[in-house]
């Protein structure tokens, strides 16, 4: 959840794309949502995301998420 993608050798892939901490806090917030979806379903195909949410906010310029992850069945 906190590699930047393209650090990976070999998997250029793997990883969270860094350049949407740079959108605006609502923007930032629906992409990581999806961001996370998709990497844990494609890397962890035993996990699935039950929950994002996030703390912070515009003011501070300080984003913290919470991903809650549960077993698929």
């Amino acid at each position: 959840m906190t590699t930047p993608a393209g650090t990976v050798p070999f998997d250029r892939d793997f990883g969270i794309d860094m350049s949407i901490l740079d959108a605006p806090i609502g923007v930032a917030k629906a992409k990581l949502t999806v961001e996370y979806t998709k990497k844990i379903k494609k890397y962890e195909p035993r996990a699935k995301v039950e929950k994002v949410s996030f703390t912070g906010d515009a003011v501070s310029g300080v984003l913290i998420p919470q991903v809650v992850i549960g077993l698929v069945s």
